[in-house]
């Protein structure tokens, strides 16, 4: 996972998207994220704590996630080379947005590097991941590992894993409710995901056909 700042804003059409099919990602994919976006309420703090904050007026912040980099050739590059190619490829991803941008000098970037952080899925193993809920009225599972997510997140990772944890939390305060005589208490809101767009929607109908 990397994070850098880069010296202007840059307008992407999405605050996040996935990288994949890429020279360089033949064994990975990725993930970046406009943190200037999704995370403006905490800017300014940001700033005041960061190393060269003062620079990032006026900047777009990113974090770009890489699953299963140990595998690829980032896993022998030097942590400026991984900043470099993070960089190379939000450019070929976006390239509008991106085009001739730098990172911000005098703002520091991070590499955190974690072998075997992201968790690897055979064909065939869903039959034997579990569901949230279990045989114990008071304990629900979470994570990317679980199955049956009533939710758009169900065919994802990091999404199934935020989504599962959201869910999980309420089916927890369901039992509180219960046991505290009907109290009503607040709930963690889950957000649905927008429509497919028209390709994506055919090829999903196309499938229901096909099966």
């Amino acid at each position: 996972a990397v994070r850098f700042a880069l010296d202007r804003r840059c307008e992407t059409p999405f605050s996040s998207n996935v990288l994949s099919g890429m020279d360089g990602l033949e064994e990975t994919g990725g993930t970046f994220f406009m943190l200037e976006r999704l995370q403006r309420e905490y800017l300014g703090e940001f700033a005041r704590r960061a190393e060269g904050g003062r620079r990032l007026r006026g900047s777009s912040i990113v974090a770009l996630d890489l699953y299963g980099s140990d595998r690829g050739p980032l896993g022998g590059m030097a942590d400026s080379e991984v900043l470099d190619f993070a960089l190379s490829l939000l450019r070929t991803a976006e390239p509008r947005a991106f085009a001739g941008v730098r990172r911000l000098p005098g703002v520091r970037a991070t590499v955190l590097r974690g072998r075997n952080a992201a968790t690897h899925f055979a064909p065939g193993s869903r039959q034997h991941r579990p569901r949230q809920q279990t045989e114990l009225r008071n304990l629900f599972l979470a994570g990317d590992y679980i199955k049956g997510l009533d939710h758009g997140a169900e065919g994802l990772s990091q999404e199934r894993a935020l989504v599962s944890g959201f869910t999980a939390a309420n089916m927890a305060m369901d039992v509180v409710e219960e046991s505290a005589g009907g109290r009503r208490w607040p709930r963690q809101r889950v957000r649905q995901l927008a429509e497919d767009e028209p390709q994506v929607a055919q090829l999903r109908a196309l499938w229901r056909q096909m099966r």
